[in-house]
């Protein structure tokens, strides 16, 4: 499966808006949010008043083809430009980092998650045009802090993600979570995040109703499932609120995680196997 990549100019000057799908393969919505914009466009529904816009449906064929998360690492985990990429994942991400370098003025990625939850934003750069492009968007939250927890965990690594190589360049980037990867509503909201970021960027000539603003999330832990044996006490949702002392989960040994303040679960994965990313905390901001 080749990576496909479309282009649409208005053939007037403008902001250049660039669009991922699929960074993850067994994501599928955001590819078929991309697909029902490119129909708009290409039958008229959707004209482009100014600007342009590059659409990339899927990043990751191999792994969309195999409908898993990765080929053979996390794709938004090394999404930086290297001179020796070792694996399928860092050739991409060196093909889709030139484009990003080429093509773009702003920036939007189309996630969703594993369990069901609100719409939310990685406001991860919280720069003025980051601020305003989230606040286009819809979502319900918007989580910050991605960035230092990564670079304070406990398991020597670090998360080299779209909107942090967009924030190398000087684009404002927005990562988009649209809801559970296979639930149909999913495709409505990640068509209209995109739908909104081409009129927030003046592409098109749709004005948008006054949004409330996400309510602003703070990460705070990154929690990695150690033993294939490791399991939630309940059936967590993304952003399910628990309270100070509520059990969240108990390893194979016996161990007890439970919360030491009031917070919030953050992208839960139930099926996480033996070294997976299992689930982050967070806390709202007041």
């Amino acid at each position: 499966m080749q990576t496909e990549n479309l282009f649409y100019d208005s053939g007037r000057p403008g902001r250049r808006l660039l669009v991922f799908g699929a960074i993850h393969g067994n994501e599928p919505a955001g590819t078929q949010a991309i697909r029902r914009v490119m129909k708009k466009i290409e039958e008229g529904e959707l004209p482009l008043v100014q600007g342009s816009v590059r659409l990339v449906p899927i990043c990751n064929p191999k792994a969309y083809e195999q409908k898993a998360r990765f080929f053979k690492e996390n794709l938004n985990r090394v999404f930086r430009k290297t001179t020796t990429p070792s694996s399928y994942e860092a050739h991409l991400a060196n093909g889709l980092c030139e484009l990003m370098e080429r093509e773009a003025d702003i920036f939007l990625d189309l996630h969703s998650t594993h369990a069901p939850g609100p719409v939310t934003v990685f406001l991860d750069f919280p720069t003025a045009e980051n601020e305003l492009f989230a606040a286009a968007l819809g979502a319900t939250y918007a989580l910050l802090g991605w960035p230092a927890v990564y670079e304070h965990n406990a398991h020597g690594f670090d998360s080299y993600d779209t909107t942090r190589y967009a924030h190398v360049l000087g684009i404002p980037g927005i990562i988009i979570e649209c809801g559970q990867h296979d639930d149909p509503q999913t495709v409505v909201h990640a068509e209209a995040a995109l739908i909104r970021t081409l009129a927030h960027a003046g592409i098109i000539d749709s004005p948008q109703e006054p949004l409330p603003p996400p309510i602003r999330v703070r990460i705070k832990l990154l929690e990695k499932k150690i033993d294939a044996e490791d399991a939630f006490s309940q059936g967590w949702g993304h952003l399910d609120r628990i309270e100070s002392g509520t059990e969240i989960a108990t390893r194979a040994n016996g161990e007890r995680i439970v919360a030491q303040e009031n917070c919030v679960i953050l992208l839960p994965k139930h099926y996480a196997k033996a070294g997976d990313e299992w689930f982050y905390l967070g806390v709202i901001e007041s």
